[in-house]
């Protein structure tokens, strides 16, 4: 068993705030050979829209806060792998990305689309475009490609989008679409996935904008159509990436509430695999304490590669026969309620491959 810890030393009737997350390139899915799967809704169609009642459910700017997913729509399952760009056979569009993010859904077996990605540690994932053969546009390749979700991430972070993809309406008219959209990480804390339980998150408020332009005239002078707009909640955990993602109905009048109720689109992460030889523990590094109930409650972030923690303590930190171990936990929390009479305490979490 490996494991690494981070130690917090504090005097146990002190209060501080609780931790925010970070997420980073090492946290998104970029190998080969991994996959994660979620239940959903329907999508979309070209012929009618999918809804799902989001009322209450999506939460506030700020934090911490938590976001209670584990009930959901399960009407569909989508699985995405991560695959070689030559999956699909449409790769050589898209050469310098390193991988493709293909998803499949589960009950009939068919590919319904693959994005074609670059993770680049320290910039975030290039995203070169995609192919969606089931619908109207059904390949776009981005020019210039876009850095969609960057590294790292942090609450309060803000960035925006903007690339241009052409296609044929229905096989025979030029079209194009102006993309953009700004995006916000507005708030932080902890989401509950079927399957995987408990975990640190933060929420990406992401407003898109598509302008479609057309050419009647196939004179190559492109005219503006329509814009339409849309919102997208991205929830994302140290160690497991994006793990759920509520879309707003597409809107034509206008950017769609921060509040919205009715949702097109609501996917919740229940398994993954990150695949490959099997990486030691994460440490962590956000360690924070909260007097509650007479106890002390521990809050981290949760860490990649991290199955278990285990909580020790003791009164002389520089005596390493002096810590003992208070209990263990699969959680990102634990309450100690064993500090009856301590003037003074200190805290270590060691992160447990198994």
């Amino acid at each position: 068993m490996k494991a690494e810890y981070t130690i917090a030393i504090i005097i146990a009737s002190a209060g501080m705030a609780s931790g925010q997350v970070t997420i980073t390139s090492k946290d998104m899915f970029s190998t080969v050979g991994q996959y994660y799967r979620v239940y959903a809704n329907p999508a979309p169609t070209a012929l009618s829209a999918s809804h799902y009642d989001v009322t209450g459910r999506l939460g506030n700017p700020g934090g911490p806060q938590v976001w209670d997913f584990s009930t959901g729509p399960t009407n569909v399952i989508y699985r995405y792998d991560y695959v070689e760009t030559s999956d699909g056979s449409h790769g050589d569009n898209y050469p310098l990305a390193k991988y493709a993010e293909r998803q499949t859904v589960e009950s009939t077996g068919v590919a319904k689309a693959w994005m074609y990605l670059e993770q680049v540690a320290g910039v975030g994932r290039r995203n070169y475009g995609f192919v969606n053969p089931a619908d109207d546009p059904s390949e776009g390749q981005f020019n210039p490609p876009i850095v969609d979700f960057p590294d790292p991430m942090k609450y309060q972070g803000t960035w925006n989008l903007s690339t241009t993809f052409d296609f044929t309406v229905l096989g025979l008219m030029p079209a194009r679409i102006n993309y953009s959209a700004e995006v916000t990480v507005d708030a932080y804390g902890t989401i509950i996935l079927p399957g995987l339980g408990t975990n640190a998150c933060l929420r990406v408020n992401e407003l898109d904008t598509y302008e479609t332009l057309v050419d009647l005239e196939m004179t190559g002078d492109f005219q503006s159509f329509e814009t339409d707009y849309i919102r997208i909640y991205y929830f994302l955990c140290p160690g497991s990436g994006i793990v759920a993602e509520v879309h707003s109905q597409q809107s034509s009048a206008g950017a769609p509430d921060i509040n919205f109720t009715d949702a097109s689109q609501f996917s919740r992460m229940f398994e993954m695999s990150r695949g490959g030889a099997v990486p030691k523990p994460e440490p962590i590094t956000d360690l924070t304490l909260t007097p509650m109930g007479g106890g002390i409650l521990l809050n981290w972030s949760k860490t990649a590669n991290t199955v278990s923690y285990r909580i020790d303590c003791t009164s002389n930190p520089t005596d390493p026969a002096s810590w003992q171990a208070l209990g263990s936990t699969t959680k990102a929390f634990f309450l100690d309620t064993a500090t009856s009479g301590a003037t003074l305490r200190f805290y270590r979490v060691v992160s447990l491959a198994q």
